[in-house]
């Protein structure tokens, strides 16, 4: 990215990815769209033991919802889940490990997941990493595409099925802007930061059909590239992304 670009990019966070910036937005919310009950529901989240992942998880165990947890590290994971279910009284939190870099193991786990529940009603891909240098896994794939977007689409692509037995399936997929070093102290806490992906995952007011692949920040769908940055994707440039995914999906079974 150019200087130009990450210095818009920064005065856009320094604005709007704050306290300060979730406060303003917060002003135009419906008070009452997550007084909602989940009961009966089932959610898998990604990348769910800590930060807005784990957030969002207690906040649907809250309200009753089924919670499936899928984390790398067996450890975090299970003091996640401790932590959900004491502080929920819910039994219906659930732990799977897996690491998402790895996509063999990310088609075995859809499997198996297909095998042993009869639904899925929300799918949350919060799961993420950012390594600065060029890391290859051992099936040659490099270690952010391979987690961040390849993982994403497996995990989706392989639990449609079950997606589909539900009456309001949903899809939400997470986006970083890495602020989490930049904004110290001005930073949204982490319920701030959950609130639109507990929001997308949960509310009443969704289940009319909303076109998909929209880029939401609180609340509201938005651009999906920077301004002025000079940004774009074709949609011959999106359809050969995506069936280059679909490829590599297959390459992996």
């Amino acid at each position: 990215m150019s200087l130009f670009r990450n210095v818009v990019w920064f005065m856009k966070g320094s604005k709007e990815y704050t306290s300060g910036g979730y406060a303003a937005a917060a002003k135009h919310f419906k008070a009452d769209d997550l007084d909602v009950k989940c009961d009966g529901k089932s959610f898998m989240i990604t990348g769910a033991n800590s930060g807005i992942g784990k957030e969002t998880a207690l906040e649907i165990a809250k309200r009753g919802g089924t919670v499936h947890l899928v984390c790398r590290n067996p450890q975090y994971g299970e003091a996640a889940k401790a932590e959900i279910m004491e502080a929920t009284g819910s039994s219906n939190v659930h732990l799977h490990i897996l690491d998402m870099s790895q996509p063999k193991s990310v088609h075995a786990f859809t499997r198996k997941f297909g095998e042993e529940n009869e639904k899925l009603d929300v799918l949350i891909n919060n799961a993420g990493c950012m390594v600065n240098t060029r890391e290859l896994q051992e099936d040659g794939l490099e270690k952010n595409f391979a987690t961040n977007t390849l993982g994403t689409h497996i995990i989706t692509v392989g639990l449609i099925d079950l997606l589909k037995k539900s009456s309001d399936p949903r899809v939400v997929i997470v986006s970083s802007g890495n602020f989490h070093t930049k904004m110290g102290d001005k930073l949204r806490t982490v319920g701030q930061g959950a609130d639109t992906m507990l929001w997308l995952a949960v509310v009443d007011s969704l289940k009319e059909k909303q076109p998909s692949g929209q880029f939401w920040q609180d609340r509201v769908p938005v651009a999906k590239h920077l301004p002025l940055a000079w940004t774009k994707s074709s949609a011959e440039e999106e359809k050969k992304l995506m069936e280059s995914l679909d490829t590599l999906t297959e390459q992996f079974k």
